[in-house]
């Protein structure tokens, strides 16, 4: 067995193009996430086979990595698994034992492996959490792929049992989100909906979705964004864990950020915005229907913003976090269109607040003349959000930054900040 030498932190990441790869390659190379050290692998399967065995040595013994997360898998929709359930068994149970195998022989430290919701049983109560996962037979259209991915949990135990290693697994519910698989056959629920949906209307042909309506789900956006949806529609896993972590987490709804993939995707694949904006009218019925939301509302609300934006009224927000100086975010959202967001409302003000991480510039200033604040934008400036205390001009300072507490104070503007912009919808 090679052990690997003391050195900077090497993590590789299977399944790094997926859908869930791809959202940590964002949050590790955007924002911020990758820590001084270290060094990020993403793996494809072009670049390695993980079914096969000499394959996956090969490609740890190019990297030689220090920690692992395991994203890979043979994965596909409803459909494709209920014609391929032995197959979905075989690769995922070969994929899983060749990169644990691999990564105790090559000495990695730590494996934090990605199960799946659907491994639980079956017939169970709700909410549900990771001691149920074994207590009864998962359902029978996915059966293959389900026990696959239980035999991580048991294999974490036995490489913990035999050779003391803290191998673990974290079981996300329904992820949706940027390079999410739409085809109708291997994509999940909400991807497929919306590229049925699109398919309907575009053809000229019925919509069927067939279902009880029973069936519970709870979804989670790829990205941590807090202007997007965390997925309550129902809850289904127990949040015990989070609240110990988190006590302060807030959720977001799911009626209106539902439909910011089908925007992405209509965007993607539309050849002129008038079938766009045809199609999009048609995934919102869907959604009202699904939801119980007002489709003239969701309409109005949801699909005048573009692809990542949140719409408020007649405006719509969106958070960038990569920090720079007032006047250089300012002049970025004008590239867009848009301003540093002038805050109007209470209700403007709660909505940045759950969209930032802790403060970030908005478009308040002073440096006109000291003591008079104005908006960017023109608008008339009657503030009344700010902290005790503030503005108080300590040092020169000109500049508004909104802060996750809900209120604002004055900061010198050459400060390096998180910002958000506004536009018109």
């Amino acid at each position: 067995m090679s052990e690997i030498k003391v050195g900077p932190m090497r993590v590789l990441v299977t399944g790094g193009s997926g859908l869930v790869g791809k959202a940590i390659e964002h949050v590790v190379q955007q924002e911020g996430g990758k820590l001084d050290g270290e060094e990020w692998i993403f793996l494809s399967s072009k670049e390695a086979d993980l079914v096969d065995i000499g394959q996956t040595r090969a490609v740890f013994e190019k990297y030689h990595p220090t920690h692992v997360i395991h994203l890979a898998a043979k994965v596909g929709g409803i459909y494709q698994h209920m014609k391929e359930n032995l197959q979905f068994l075989r690769d995922n149970i070969k994929i899983n034992d060749n990169v644990l195998d691999t990564a105790h022989k090559m000495g990695v430290t730590k494996v934090v492996s990605c199960l799946s919701s659907c491994i639980f049983p079956d017939k169970t109560s709700y909410p549900i959490d990771e001691t149920m996962i074994h207590n009864g037979p998962p359902h029978d259209s996915n059966f293959g792929y389900s026990y696959a991915k239980r035999m991580i949990d048991v294999q974490n135990r036995a490489y913990f049992q035999q050779y003391g290693h803290r191998y673990t697994a974290v079981i996300p519910t329904n992820v949706f989100g940027p390079y999410d698989n739409f085809n109708i056959e291997k994509g999940h629920v909400l991807s497929a909906l919306i590229n049925k949906t699109y398919k309907a209307k575009n053809d000229g042909t019925p919509l069927n979705v067939c279902g009880s309506g029973a069936p519970r789900r709870q979804f989670i956006y790829s990205l941590f964004d807090t202007s997007l949806s965390d997925g309550q529609m129902k809850k289904t896993a127990s949040n015990a864990k989070l609240r110990h972590y988190l006590p302060d987490f807030t959720f977001t709804p799911l009626e209106e950020d539902i439909l910011l993939p089908a925007i992405c995707y209509c965007n993607h694949i539309s050849s002129s915005q008038q079938e766009m904006a045809s199609a999009l009218h048609f995934i919102v019925l869907l959604c009202g229907l699904w939801i119980g939301a007002n489709v003239t509302s969701a309409h109005q609300s949801g699909c005048t913003c573009s692809c990542g934006w949140t719409k408020l009224g007649s405006r719509c927000f969106k958070f960038f976090s990569t920090p720079k100086e007032w006047a250089d975010a300012e002049r970025f959202c004008t590239g867009l269109d848009g301003n540093l967001a002038s805050v109007l409302t209470k209700e403007e003000g709660k909505l940045i607040s759950k969209m930032v991480k802790t403060t970030a510039w908005v478009g308040g200033f002073d440096e006109t003349k000291d003591g008079v604040w104005l908006w960017n934008d023109g608008r008339k400036f009657d503030f009344k959000m700010w902290a005790k205390g503030e503005p108080n001009n300590l040092g020169g300072e000109g500049c508004m930054e909104f802060r996750k507490t809900g209120d604002a104070n004055d900061l010198k503007c050459n400060n390096l900040k998180d910002f958000v912009c506004a536009k018109t919808a």
